[in-house]
């Protein structure tokens, strides 16, 4: 994200989950305009600004690192004036997929993986590929020179939407990210309704 944002010209306050009360005194002083990071991790700050009687409104966009944005928080946050997208992040592979928006500016369903990788959907355990819309763990191929993965094996589960994003983009999309593998889903997946 920051390589990214930097090749835009954008200027990136690196920060992590320590010291949160430095935090908000850096965007009360800064003013930054966007949040990349996990969403638990946004949402504290707000509340930590609300009962110091700070506010974050300088951020207007966000982009959440987090396994599920339910409908209900995203709408609280849009009315809070924060636009907040959501995309699937690891740490040795980078952005794996992201959500777009429709030509009206509202998200689209589903997460586009990114271009860049190979992804595949497969029963947990035997690596066996699962047919379209059943559920299975994400399995993902980078084939970067610097530094490879041949089939990585996230540990979570989706699958995969049918046909195009509204956005235009043609590449795969990923229901979005349903939780952990566990035993159960090994040892038989239900099969996603359409």
């Amino acid at each position: 994200m920051e390589s990214g944002a930097s090749a835009l010209g954008c200027a990136v306050i690196p920060a992590g989950p320590d010291d949160p009360d430095r935090q908000l005194e850096v965007i009360h002083v800064l003013q930054p305009t966007a949040f990349c990071g996990r969403l638990d991790f946004l949402l504290s700050l707000a509340e930590r600004a609300r009962r110091r009687n700070m506010k974050i409104t300088s951020i207007k966009r966000g982009l959440v690192a987090d396994t599920h944005l339910s409908p209900a928080l995203r709408c609280e946050l849009e009315n809070e004036g924060l636009q907040v997208r959501q995309a699937y992040c690891l740490p040795h592979l980078g952005v794996v997929a992201y959500q777009s928006d429709d030509p009206a500016g509202k998200p689209n369903d589903g997460l586009i993986v990114n271009e860049g990788y190979i992804l595949e959907i497969v029963a947990p355990g035997t690596g066996e590929p699962v047919g379209a819309g059943e559920i299975g763990e994400i399995v993902v191929t980078r084939l970067n020179p610097d530094y490879p993965l041949l089939r990585y094996a996230t540990g979570q589960l989706s699958a995969l939407l049918q046909g195009m994003s509204p956005c235009g983009r043609t590449n795969l999309r990923l229901t979005g990210i349903l939780g952990p593998v566990t035993p159960v889903e090994q040892a038989e997946l239900p099969r996603m309704s359409a």
